[in-house]
């Protein structure tokens, strides 16, 4: 009448908890440090006259980057030539032009033909 405890044989009685465990292992580990990689590469490319947004939504053009100081000189207005100082790491993301993007396509596709050639 009294309930029996039973040995499931382990902390881990069923696959199915083993393969939570390392879908979680995947989301909190692995995912985040494939996306910094992915971010510095980006960041390493990044070059004079790059429009960028930083992390804080402040949209500038890069008019220097110092990488043994980690940072980068953004143009904030092009008028008053406003500048400020940042660090690599407070760079967003880099606004790609979609008329430059269609251009270096079009190079890269003749480079390709004259290869061929």
């Amino acid at each position: 009448m009294g309930l029996i405890a039973q040995d499931d044989g382990g902390f881990f009685p069923h696959p199915i908890f083993m393969m939570l465990i390392m879908l979680a292992f995947y989301f909190i580990v692995m995912r985040p440090a494939r996306e910094e990689k992915k971010r510095r590469t980006v960041l390493d490319g990044l070059k004079k006259n790059d429009r960028v947004v930083t992390s804080s939504g402040i949209k500038a053009i890069v008019a220097s980057v110092n990488r043994e100081k980690n940072e980068a000189v953004l143009t904030i207005d092009k008028s008053t030539k406003a500048q400020m100082t940042v660090t690599l790491d407070s760079i967003g993301h880099i606004v790609v032009d979609e008329k430059k993007k269609v251009d270096e396509n079009k190079k890269v596709d003749e480079k390709k033909k004259v290869e061929t050639e």
